[in-house]
């Protein structure tokens, strides 16, 4: 059954980038906050420079997934405003993440410097710095959870493809958004092509998208029919009849709702239980992620999921429990509002809204005053 979507009323956004900061120096804008680092990598030989943007309302006692991307130029700027958007409520397909920009590493080679990344050339340097010096530099500076996610575009996607095939372990979800894959020269959409299914894959999510470029169409099925025969967790999107650039942006937003797909359940399955197999459902999920994830945008659902099959006592009862255990909070006072209309009950929702009105005035919240009083209005 298709749940309906309840979507956050008043929005509290965007985030804003910065320009390049200077060595060691960090600025901040509305929660965003990008930290330039460097340091001597062995295993290359040379500096390795790169980015870590931390996300809205980040706390240095707080431990936060990673998300490690190998995009560049004007490109980060979008994958640092998208994931913002798609994590700065607890209803979003995505937690809060830490972002980390893989450096760009100098290697020998006689092709031109944009298709050093396709190649797969660069790639197992790129991996050993990543694996032995990248991650446990994040790991020792920032509190981080286990949970990675790798994620690369067009060219730098083909090292994502390179990363599940040598180090699956490494990562929980591995994001190639259209990757080049006729430039490759390493052998690796061949090696993919006949990949063997193993224990090391177990829990492991792989997105593939195919962008415009023709060429790669055969090869994106070759993969695609391995890893289905194989029963890899993958998912393939094929985007060829989009605009390259639509793409990235495409790919990110549908890997990350399959990814964290959990986030999300089905409610049907939560109705004879009740609002305790929900949490209990979350409490494990937090487990799994090794951080918490909220139950609430759940029990909205199964709130109003209640009020569709006309249980209102248990509508009123689950959504009761969030504005109780969340005194402070105008939303859940709203959705409160909402159900008792829903269920004909004019004159609780007319209360209810009086007392919404009466909390966002204390907490000086404009946004929620204008809707608590406009909904007062209809009634």
């Amino acid at each position: 059954m298709n749940i309906i979507k309840h979507f956050t009323l008043f929005i509290f956004l965007l985030a804003c980038l910065l320009n390049s900061l200077a060595h060691g120096q960090e600025q901040q804008s509305k929660g965003v906050k990008t930290i330039k680092h460097q340091f001597q990598s062995k295993a290359a030989k040379q500096t390795i420079s790169f980015d870590v943007i931390l996300p809205w309302g980040y706390d240095k006692n707080q431990k936060y997934p990673v998300l490690y991307t190998t995009s560049g130029g004007s490109r980060i700027d979008m994958l640092t405003y998208q994931t913002d958007w798609l994590s700065h409520v607890e209803m979003g397909p995505m937690p809060a993440m830490i972002i980390v920009q893989l450096p760009h590493l100098d290697v020998e080679s006689t092709l031109h410097p944009k298709f050093i990344s396709a190649s797969g050339v660069a790639s197992p340097l790129t991996l050993n710095v990543l694996k032995n010096e990248l991650i446990p530099f994040i790991d020792k500076t920032y509190l981080t959870y286990e949970y990675k996610v790798l994620e690369g575009y067009s060219s730098n996607g083909n090292f994502v493809l390179y990363a599940f095939e040598q180090s699956p372990t490494l990562f929980n979800g591995f994001i190639a958004s259209s990757p080049a894959l006729e430039l490759d020269k390493s052998g690796l959409v061949d090696r993919l092509s006949k990949l063997k299914y193993s224990e090391q894959y177990q829990d492991r999510f792989l997105y593939l998208s195919l962008g415009s470029f023709v060429n790669n169409a055969p090869l994106f099925e070759n993969i695609k029919a391995n890893f289905r025969q194989q029963a890899f967790h993958a998912r393939f999107a094929n985007y060829s009849q989009y605009n390259f650039l639509s793409v990235a942006s495409l790919s990110l937003t549908d890997a990350m709702e399959n990814l964290f797909a959990d986030k999300t359940p089905e409610i049907a399955q939560f109705a004879n239980a009740g609002r305790h197999s929900v949490i209990a459902y979350f409490k494990k999920l937090s487990q799994k992620y090794q951080q918490p994830i909220s139950p609430n945008p759940s029990l909205i659902d199964l709130s109003f999921y209640y009020v569709e099959r006309n249980e209102g006592e248990k509508a009123v009862s689950t959504m009761q429990y969030l504005v109780n255990s969340h005194p402070e909070n105008t939303f859940y006072l709203s959705r409160l509002a909402k159900i008792y209309e829903q269920l004909g009950e004019t004159e609780k929702s007319r209360l209810t809204l009086q007392q919404g009105i009466k909390l966002a005035t204390e907490l000086h919240n404009e946004d929620a005053l204008t809707y608590f009083k406009g909904e007062l209005s209809k009634l």
